[in-house]
């Protein structure tokens, strides 16, 4: 029997089918004895209409479903309420149930609205339907008390929109066990006001699994309470737990247990996100829904989410508290170590494979007022969006210690963010980053350009033992600091990466840098204006543009750099050496800079002075220029790849002098005799095999 059924409201008490058992009998009130055809294709609307009227004359609460009920297509829903199609409202003490047999079929491939919806029906049950392509959702259960759904089949494509398969709202004393959903939305989600809610035995998947939420939509204040859901499993799912509320709500979402849930496969297992916003338009408010009470337990799969394996996004505000992890082992499908995400969540963590690193957790060391404190990120992957770590601290010092992966998120993340920087340490003095060899800070650098880490007026600072991976941007930028020692890096990014400096020193004073490996797309390491007493040694440069002192002078700015030493390291493949660079128009000076004990290995361009630096070439001719004087290259070797070794391009009017090459011995990688270019510099050769000819310096 398939019932075509245009629209029906039910209220009061409705008997559609026959019998539910051998010993109980029940007058019985069969839709064909009025006027219903089952055929598919004549609209039996009234014939349910009419059976309904008879019954809920007799005060029965039964209705059993043993053929199909169908919704008829888009075409047939004009001038019709399409908000609901079958409607059952204040019937207390219904059950409804298909015995395995009943099928609601929503359409829904054409037309997308609610299909079955209970509203103030109290001592509800519903049991044993199928339930295929609900236009929208396929259940609504709305200010009911009492209520059991058990042995469902919901079905919907999974690329159907909204098609959840039970949404319940404004209802309390809920069970639901015992079910498979297949959704193209949530298999289940629970609103505002609902509370002692049970879910159990479901099978979800597709679909975007089970959601408490979205609350406080619009700035409205929402609540729920005592929900519990265990001995579910998600497979394929876009979501697995999720706890979803809107900025500038008010409420609560609290007392929620997840317990005994399995993931297979499943993308996001675990999330708290209280920056819900499926539009990305949303505009930034400090009130939310308070999430707390929280627990996950037992939980177990294969994720297929690389970053952020549980996410627990809360608000700045208002941060998720008592929040319990324990017993939870979610492993990325690839078999990569598993990751988190925890912004402004106070988490416990008992026997997980999970580690959680919160960003409160600077807050509370910053304060403290003990001599020495520690940061600890553990072994994992640790998915974070834009953070500052703000100083002055109380502390005399502070270890940061890096044991895992930290990693930015893509760029669709950083919409309505601010982009200049990403860990960003402002004004922390006595300052230590380590990694131990072991942390990596992954930049994520293939999908934005910006810069990674920031230190900005850390004074003491020693960063060290660190793997640094493809950077937005610079990958480290040390600006404004005093008494900085970095060493023991390495810094990988590939070589056509725009713009991404291993090191950017600016305006900072008496730096070391040594033995650390390089390998980025720009230059090494870069000094900037401002800078002095910088010692650089074994360093391992390549691929990059080798390691630079500028550009200086830009846009006529007076820039000054002095005391720079840099020995004792290699170029490989780089596609310059050492450089000094320097734009027309500028003023300032480089001085008192020393190259020692450098070791080229086919590179490009080893020896650059250029104070005509323009690298869009459209720079027009200035008379003024920065200064340099007083470079010294000692013990200079290895092979290079251009025409010319050595370069001193210098500027006509403010000439560089006291230019000196000692015991430098490059030699063409082809055995063409090396060459130089010498403009307008005033040089000092010895026991060189390049053959300087400066005659055109004065």
């Amino acid at each position: 029997m398939q019932e075509f059924v245009k629209y029906l409201a039910i209220l009061g008490f409705l008997l559609l089918g026959s019998s539910f058992a051998d010993d109980i009998w029940y007058p019985t009130y069969d839709v064909r004895d009025y006027g219903a055809v089952g055929d598919g294709i004549t609209d039996d609307t009234k014939g349910f209409e009419s059976a309904w009227e008879a019954a809920c004359k007799k005060g029965s609460g039964n209705v059993e479903i043993l053929g199909n009920i169908v919704a008829p297509p888009r075409s047939k829903w004009r001038n019709t309420a399409s908000d609901k199609w079958l409607y059952f409202h204040k019937v207390d003490g219904l059950t409804v149930i298909g015995n395995g047999q009943g099928i609601i079929n929503g359409n829904g491939q054409t037309w997308w609205l609610d299909a079955l919806s209970f509203i103030n029906c109290n001592g509800l049950i519903v049991r044993g339907l199928k339930h295929v392509d609900s236009q929208e959702n396929h259940i609504s259960v709305i200010h009911c008390q009492n209520v059991m759904l058990a042995n469902l089949h919901i079905v919907a494509p999974a690329k159907s929109p909204n098609t959840d398969g039970i949404r319940i709202s404004r209802s309390t004393n809920v069970d639901i066990h015992d079910s498979i959903m297949e959704t193209g939305d949530d298999c289940i989600a629970i609103t505002g006001g609902s509370s002692r809610v049970k879910i159990s035995g479901i099978a979800c998947g597709p679909g975007h699994g089970i959601s408490i939420g979205s609350l406080g939509k619009d700035g409205a204040h929402d609540e729920v309470e005592a929900i519990a859901v265990s001995n579910c499993s998600f497979r394929g799912t876009q979501n697995g737990v999720r706890i979803k509320t809107w900025q500038g709500g008010s409420g609560f979402a609290r007392s929620i247990t997840f317990s005994n849930i399995n993931f297979i496969a499943a993308y996001n297992p675990v999330i708290i996100d209280q920056y819900y916003c499926p539009h990305k338009t949303c505009v930034k408010k400090e009130s939310a829904v308070k999430v707390s009470n929280v627990k996950y337990v037992g939980l177990r799969g294969t994720s297929m989410t690389k970053i952020a394996t549980v996410n627990f996004n809360c608000s700045q505000t208002v941060p998720c508290t008592d929040i319990l992890v324990d017993d939870v082992n979610i492993v990325p499908i690839d078999q990569e170590a598993p990751s988190s995400q925890c912004i402004d969540a106070h988490v416990t963590e008992h026997r997980s494979n999970i580690v959680f690193h919160c960003r409160k957790t600077w807050e509370a060391a910053c304060t403290n007022g003990s001599g020495n404190v520690e940061v600890r990120v553990p072994p994992g992957n640790f998915s974070v969006s834009r953070l500052k770590f703000q100083g002055p601290c109380k502390a005399r010092s502070i270890s940061f210690q890096i044991l895992g992966n930290i990693v930015a998120p893509p760029r669709s993340e950083w919409r309505n963010t601010d982009a200049y920087g990403w860990l960003y340490f402002d004004k922390i003095d006595g300052l230590t980053v380590t990694g131990k060899g072991r942390g990596i800070i992954h930049g994520n650098g293939q999908t934005w350009w910006l810069y990674a880490i920031t230190f900005s007026k850390c004074n003491g600072l020693i960063v060290r033992g660190l793997k640094h991976i493809n950077s937005p941007r610079n990958h480290i930028s040390i600006t404004k600091c005093k008494n900085v020692t970095v060493t023991n890096l390495h810094i990988v990014a590939p070589d056509t990466s725009p713009n991404t400096d291993g090191i950017n020193i600016i305006g900072s004073t008496n730096i070391s840098i040594h033995d650390s490996i390089m390998e980025t797309g720009d230059d090494c390491i870069a000094i900037n204006g401002g800078t002095s007493q910088v010692n650089i040694s074994g360093i391992a440069c390549g691929p990059g543009h080798g390691i630079s002192i500028g550009s200086l002078g830009k846009d006529g700015a007076h820039e000054e750099v002095e005391a720079i030493a840099i020995s004792n390291s290699s170029f490989l493949g780089t596609q310059n050496g050492v450089r000094i660079k320097t734009w027309q128009g500028g003023s300032g000076f480089a001085r008192n800079i020393h190259f020692a004990n450098i070791k080229f290995n086919a590179a490009y361009n080893p020896v650059i002075i250029d104070q005509y630096y323009c690298p869009h070439r459209i720079c027009s001719n200035q008379e003024s220029a920065v200064k340099v004087s007083n470079v010294t290259y000692v013990g200079l070797r290895g092979t290079f790849v251009t025409n010319a070794a050595v370069i001193f391009k210098c500027s006509q009017t403010v000439h560089c002098t006291g230019i000196l090459v000692d015991n430098v011995n490059i030699g063409h990688i082809g055995n063409e005799i090396p060459s130089a270019q010498c403009i307008n510099a005033y040089v000092t050769e010895r026991m060189s095999n390049l053959a300087l000819n400066c005659s055109n310096s004065k």
